[in-house]
């Protein structure tokens, strides 16, 4: 009988507390902490990783599953951390699908999290191992969400699915002909590669059809994600999967990628974004569904000119982004209701620009205890949270800046998030950790996602660690340790750009380093 490695480790908020490794065997069946009889605890965040034998993969089949909705949440990854790829993520009473790892001889890896009240059952897995066999080929099929060509789809449900090429340098193109979900809440996202680690190419809900979309990743894959909550199932979707070889990229050193967005999915009607290079005419370029993707041959030295016109409707619904294509980077994201006229000029040089203080990779850092004014128009180029560390910030990212800050001093942390104008602002804190992680390794260590707008943070005598939309709009103080790295998120719920004033509350003797952080640097 074949045998594999299973590691547990057992984790709290602030990292890993210990490691016990030990022997399973294939064919086995594993519970959550409560055992085959009772419920997981409280509080928990643990990870459990199982190793296949050289040549085969590692398949989870579930005969049980129960956990607190929205709450307590069990994520699966595939490799030998929770930072691998997620494969899945759930909650809820409906049985998970059966998952497998996609790499002969690799691991899969289970976190859950849990919160600090009603534990449920949890679950039953059977573990077994076999030969890794490859996805049915996906070119010229047809493909549907979970209820078929004439059903819906659950509730409750995380799923990814991979459609690879045929034809190794063939690449997949996706193209829906029916479409229809929750609108933001049931959301479909597409991911430009093997798997939801791949840069996603849009998340979409509601009735428009989206894309179509073709992959420009090595691998020729697209990675089709959905997400549905408890309620209110829809017909879901038909697409047609088809493969060819790549089109050539227009000529020059590099190529610039423009894409075009529509929220709601019926276009932007006269709206256009105009390019010049180089003091051309400048040329044109609208969406009639969704989203749209430009390639332009550019070369280095010239000059690009982006303008907009927003003479169509519902400018609220539009977005557009510039950026280098294989993964250079973005150079200008518009945030949704564009200006009008002239938006961005750059002399070309093929270079990746800077992270975006929009993603927790361009986070600035704070310095001694500064008070500061920012605001922000869009949601930046990464996506760094989901279900594995967002904790309370159950709408994802939002207009949010990220933030980096270290104690020089132990004591007491409050601050006061103030909206310039009634605006609904949320936020998370992580830490504390060794050095700047991104996109951050777990939930936060303070959270509050209240609804009221006002302002909102730490202190205020409040007892609470994380709130829900429900809450009062503060959480209690953080108790500092010196030397360590937190991380901030500000996050504008409403999206209407609007300004906020950050003030610390230290205590105790409580003071924040002045050396600049950046991703990996320890103080």
């Amino acid at each position: 009988m074949n045998n594999y490695a299973r590691t547990l480790l057992l984790c709290c908020l602030a990292g890993c507390a210990a490691q016990v490794s030990m022997m399973a065997q294939c064919g086995t069946t594993v519970y959550d902490t409560g055992g085959a009889g009772g419920n997981y605890g409280a509080n928990e965040n643990y990870t459990w990783t199982y190793c296949a034998p050289a040549g085969q993969v590692v398949t989870l089949t579930f005969t049980a599953f129960n956990t607190e909705a929205g709450y307590d949440q069990l994520s699966i990854h595939d490799g030998a951390t929770n930072a691998a790829p997620m494969l899945g993520l759930f909650d809820g009473t409906g049985l998970p699908p059966a998952i497998s790892g996609t790499v002969a001889g690799g691991c899969v890896t289970l976190w859950f999290t849990s919160d600090l009240s009603i534990n449920y059952a949890g679950w039953a897995i059977n573990i077994s191992c076999a030969p890794l066999v490859p996805p049915p080929p996906a070119c010229g099929s047809t493909i549907y969400d979970s209820g078929g060509a004439a059903g819906n789809y659950a509730n409750n449900s995380t799923t990814y699915t991979t459609y690879c090429p045929s034809t190794p340098g063939d690449v997949v193109t996706m193209t829906f002909s029916q479409f229809s979900t929750e609108a933001n809440f049931d959301i479909v996202t597409i991911f430009n590669g093997p798997n939801a680690g791949s840069p996603p190419l849009g998340s979409f809900s509601g009735t428009g059809s989206p894309g179509p979309f073709t992959s420009t990743d090595p691998s020729g894959c697209l990675t089709l994600g959905f997400s549905s909550d408890g309620s209110i199932p829809y017909p879901g979707w038909t697409a047609s999967i088809s493969c060819a070889p790549p089109v050539p990229p227009p000529a020059g050193d590099c190529v610039y990628v423009l894409s075009l967005f529509d929220s709601f999915g019926d276009g932007w009607g006269s709206s256009n974004v105009g390019v010049s290079i180089n003091g051309g005419a400048f040329t044109y370029y609208s969406v009639t569904g969704y989203s749209r993707q430009v390639l332009i041959g550019v070369n280095i030295g010239q000059v690009i000119v982006l303008t907009y016109n927003n003479s169509g409707p519902f400018q609220y619904e539009n977005r557009y982004s510039l950026s280098i294509s294989g993964g250079g980077g973005q150079l200008f994201q518009s945030g949704t209701s564009p200006a009008a006229g002239i938006s961005f000029t750059q002399t070309i040089n093929c270079q990746p620009p800077p992270a975006a203080p929009q993603d927790c990779a361009g986070g600035a850092t704070i310095c001694g205890g500064q008070s500061f004014n920012n605001n922000s128009a869009n949601t930046g180029n990464v996506v760094d949270l989901d279900g594995t560390n967002a904790g309370c910030l159950l709408a994802g990212e939002r207009q949010g800046t990220w933030y980096y800050f270290s104690p020089s001093a132990g004591g007491s942390i409050g601050f006061t998030i103030a909206p310039i104008v009634a605006t609904d602002y949320d936020f998370a804190v992580w830490g504390p950790m060794a050095s700047v992680s991104c996109p951050p390794p777990g939930p936060p260590l303070r959270c509050s996602y209240a609804a009221p707008t006002g302002s909102t943070g730490a202190g205020n005598g409040s007892v609470d660690n994380s709130e829900d939309a429900f809450g009062d709009r503060w959480v209690a103080p953080i108790t500092a340790t010196t030397g360590q790295i937190y991380i901030m998120y500000i996050d504008n719920f409403s999206t209407n750009g609007q300004a906020f004033d950050l003030s610390w509350q230290l205590g105790g003797g409580a003071s924040l380093d002045c050396t600049v952080l950046s991703v990996g640097r320890s103080t």
